[in-house]
Formats: structure tokens, C-alpha cells, sequence
């Protein structure tokens, strides 16, 4: 062997050794990441809690575990912009037990916690959870503006904002949200007087209604929405979301609103309430860019929503079925229809939280006896 041979094959094996190895492969998943525009046959190799690789093809003989993803969708985890999970108040529910099976893997609390609450609140609603957690932060009459700062400067990771119920809670929120500079959400019916990156919530509901009595979208949403008024769903009613939808109105972002009696029923999970919408006249492709590249924008938190190399592992594997069935509202009407979302796999930091199809298991047939647990 010559010289120069030896080197090359010395220079191939040390490339090799180089190479990353993946924890977990996904293959042949049909990738949508709306904040990325990429959409098409990926594969993604994944190392500890992050993205390592995104690629049409990755070989499998790079990962310890490799999973066919090609019946799913593959998008980052969804987030949920608008929940309750302080189970301390009444309402709230478990965010671990309900977002995960929905591939939800950030979601926003609504106003449970004030600056003068806040770590204990948060404390509990962080028990045995598996997402991540920001909060909409209550404006608390009693609070100083500087108080308020600096609770925010403190915890700037996890609140996503202010939280101003009324239309009577607007200004000093407002003041507020300028001066920990995040965004404002409202549920008031006030979209008239909303100003650029607010949010307005319950546009499918009657509280802030997208629709007029007749059924007609109002025309100060136009308006709004050019002034850059952001919009979010809220609690789904057919009878709102479904004429706004047939007039061309799409909400920027969708939320669950979610409580202990909604999630039983009209069994608001996030999964559910997509279906509705794609079941009302929504792309599959709308409904959960709404859910990903749309609440991050709205939160301004360009780190959240997308499937990027050195990114977090965030990500769901969801199937798109035909199934006729019935869907109920939060005012308990039945919308029929034929399409069904399903989150087969949640994985939030590279760690498998939510494993529906069994996806990560190994088959029965080729498992030993149970003393091998395998």
C-alpha cells in the first residue's frame, strides 16, 4: 500500500468517526414547516434534545432508532396560544395530559398568574409536564408598572405577554405590554381600537364575534387586520367560524381556550378543534400553519414553530384521515364531516412524550418474554 493510500484511507476513517450519530431518525415523513417554506420528503436526524440534520435522505444506519414516517405529516410542535392550566383555579386543566396527545408542545396560559403570583402559579402548573410553558400575564390593578417589569425581566422566557380581559383592562395593559415589550392579548369585542402586533382573541365566539347578527363578517376587521391586528380563534362556534370562513376569513392564529368542560365536551383538544376547521372549509395546510409559524410570529418568538438544524426537537407526526363523524361546539351543535387530524407522535425536546401508533416500540412478534421488558 502506498503512502498516499494509507492517508486516504486513514482521512475516511476519521470522517466516519465524525460522522453524528442520530438518537432517533424520522424517515420518508411528508415535512410541512411553514416558517421555512419546506414542504416535501424529509428526513430528520435528531441528537439529544435537538435537530441535527434535515436532509432528503439520511441513512439509517447512522441512528440508534429509526421511525417510518411515511403516513405522516411532519411538523414542529404545535402551539396552543390560548389555555388555563393553573389546576388551582377553577377550570384549569393538566397542560401534560391534554397537549401532548394533540403534538401541542408549547402552550400559552390565559391569564392564571399575576406579577405578584406568578412563581407559584407557574410552579404548579410545570408539575409533571412535558410541555413548554409561557403565560399571558394578568393585569393586576394593585401591581406597579415597575413591578411588573421587573417580574417580566426575570421570567423573560416564559411570559408571552399581557392578558386584558375587559375592554376596561386595555390601557393600563397596554401600558403594561409596552413596557416589558411583549405582546397584549384581548378577548374584549374592541378590535375598532386595537393597535399593530395585538391580538385579539374569540373571533369564533359570540364575545368578540367575526360575524355581525346576520351573519356577515364585520367590517372592521379589514381594517384592523391592515393596521396589523392580529386575530385568534378562540372557543370554535359553527355558526360564527363557519360563515366567516365562507367569506375568506381566516383567523392568524388558532386556540383552544381549553378548561376541564370544554375538554370533555365539545372535547376542545387541539387536534379536534383542527378537524372542525378543516371540516368547515380550512386547508389542511391553513389550519396548522396557524399552529406553528402563526402564534410564533404572534409571540414573537421566531425560536418556536419551525423544524430547524440546532433547533429544538419539538415536533409531531400527524395523520390526515377519512372518517365520517360528528363534531360538537362550545354552543353544542353538531357539524358532520369527513376528515380527521390525529397526532400519532409528539416528541418535545427529542423525547418521545406521546407515542399514539406505538411508533418507538418493538413489534410483539419479535420481542422476547416480559421478564425482558421488550
Amino acid at each position: 500500500m502506498t503512502r498516499r493510500s494509507a492517508l486516504k484511507l486513514i482521512g475516511a476513517a476519521s470522517a466516519a468517526a465524525q460522522e453524528t450519530i442520530f438518537d432517533l431518525l424520522i424517515k420518508h415523513g411528508e415535512v410541512f414547516d411553514p416558517a421555512s417554506r419546506r414542504r416535501g420528503r424529509f428526513d430528520i436526524g435528531i441528537t439529544g434534545p435537538r435537530i441535527a440534520k434535515i436532509a432528503p435522505s439520511l441513512p439509517a444506519s447512522r441512528s440508534r432508532l429509526t421511525i417510518d414516517a411515511g403516513e405522516y405529516l411532519v411538523t414542529p410542535g404545535l402551539i396552543d396560544l390560548r389555555v388555563h392550566c393553573d389546576t388551582l383555579l377553577s377550570g384549569g386543566v393538566h397542560a401534560g395530559h391534554h397537549a401532548t396527545r394533540s403534538g401541542v408542545t408549547t402552550v400559552v396560559d390565559s391569564g392564571s398568574a399575576t406579577a405578584s403570583n406568578l412563581d407559584e402559579s407557574y410552579s404548579r402548573m410545570r408539575v409533571a409536564a412535558h410541555t413548554r410553558i409561557l403565560c399571558w400575564l394578568r393585569s393586576d390593578q394593585d401591581a406597579s408598572v415597575d413591578s411588573v417589569a421587573a417580574t417580566a425581566a426575570k421570567h423573560r422566557d416564559i411570559i408571552a405577554g399581557i392578558w386584558a380581559p375587559k375592554a376596561e383592562d386595555l390601557p393600563r395593559a397596554r401600558t403594561l405590554a409596552a413596557a416589558i415589550g411583549k405582546p397584549l392579548l384581548t378577548g374584549a369585542p374592541s378590535a375598532a381600537s386595537l393597535k399593530q402586533g395585538e391580538i385579539q382573541t374569540q373571533v369564533f365566539a359570540p364575545d368578540a364575534s367575526a360575524v355581525d347578527d346576520k351573519r356577515k363578517l364585520r367590517p372592521e376587521l379589514a381594517s384592523a387586520r391592515g393596521r396589523g391586528v392580529l386575530f385568534d380563534s378562540g372557543d370554535l362556534w359553527f355558526r360564527i367560524a363557519g360563515p366567516a370562513i365562507g367569506q375568506g376569513f381566516l383567523p392568524d392564529t388558532v386556540s383552544t381556550n381549553l378548561t376541564v368542560g370544554s375538554a370533555r365536551l365539545p372535547e376542545a383538544s387541539m387536534m379536534t378543534t383542527l378537524s372542525k376547521l378543516v371540516n368547515l372549509g380550512v386547508t389542511v395546510n391553513d389550519a396548522l400553519e396557524r399552529v406553528t409559524a402563526g402564534p410564533a410570529r404572534a409571540l414573537r418568538r421566531p425560536d418556536l414553530g419551525t423544524l430547524r438544524e440546532g433547533g429544538p426537537a419539538d415536533l409531531a407526526l400527524i395523520a390526515v384521515e377519512s372518517e365520517r363523524r360528528g363534531f360538537l361546539d362550545a354552543g353544542h351543535t353538531r357539524l358532520s364531516g369527513g376528515k380527521s387530524l390525529r397526532a400519532a407522535l409528539t416528541l418535545r425536546q427529542g423525547k418521545v412524550v406521546w407515542d399514539l401508533d406505538g411508533l418507538v416500540s418493538a413489534d410483539w412478534l419479535h420481542t422476547g418474554p416480559y421478564s425482558n421488558f421488550r
